[in-house]
């Protein structure tokens, strides 16, 4: 899971990034931009809910 926080305070944004075994607290700058421009596209590219739902649905009937 890959969080993102940024402060209304003007303070520097943060990632954390867990995993079942770990918790990684990333506050570079460069590192905490790339995180947000990689969150950007993926959410750029995400179909709407009922898409989502009706590409779900046509997988699954592929499968079966």
């Amino acid at each position: 899971m890959v969080n993102i926080f940024d402060f209304a305070d003007g303070e520097p944004s943060v990632v954390y990034l867990e995993t079942d075994t770990t918790i990684q607290e990333v506050s570079n700058a460069e590192e905490v931009q790339t995180y947000v421009e990689g969150f950007g596209r993926v959410r750029d590219g995400a179909l709407e809910p009922g898409n989502t739902t009706t590409y779900l649905r046509h997988l699954a009937e592929q499968l079966e």
